[in-house]
């Protein structure tokens, strides 16, 4: 990410990113230095300890494969983790939030289950609709990801 052109994304969308990355701090600080002033960030990431949290189905006895087999060098990340790691690379966060609560996961893992297929994989988003739906009129206060934003702050002159 280095040969990002200093102040010329408007936008920069890191979905499911952040994880998979050892260094996360000089990541963010590379994305800031890469928005241009007012810039957004957008951060979806899993939700730390997301494995183990109520409502996944996942079994998992052995991280450590889990981690070879994902890519993942951490599970994910608290809210609170999030803010810190934002704001750490000099960025105003403006929301931070967990989203895909118990029906959400079980609607991912249930698609993800699916043989590859595509008919197959589509007669499933009717149930991943239906999930999504529940989680929202639910809320998710104990969400499996983790959802941010924030920006870039202007220059005072």
């Amino acid at each position: 990410m280095t040969d990002l052109q200093p102040e010329s994304f408007d936008l920069i969308t890191a979905f499911d990113v952040l994880e998979h990355i050892v260094d996360d701090k000089g990541a963010v600080d590379e994305l800031a230095r890469a928005l241009a002033p007012g810039g957004h960030l957008l951060v979806h990431v899993p939700r730390d300890r997301w494995l183990t949290r109520s409502g996944t189905v996942h079994a998992v006895p052995d991280e450590d494969a889990w981690r070879i087999n994902s890519g993942h060098v951490r599970q994910g990340y608290s809210p609170e983790a999030m803010r810190t790691l934002l704001e750490g690379g000099g960025l105003q966060v403006l929301d931070v939030q967990t989203w895909l609560g118990r029906w959400g996961t079980f609607a991912h893992e249930f698609y993800e289950r699916v043989e590859t297929p595509t008919p197959l994989r589509l007669l499933s988003l009717p149930v991943t609709d239906v999930c999504a739906a529940l989680d929202r009129r639910g809320g998710t206060p104990e969400g499996n990801t983790v959802y941010a934003q924030a920006i870039k702050p202007r220059s005072v002159i």
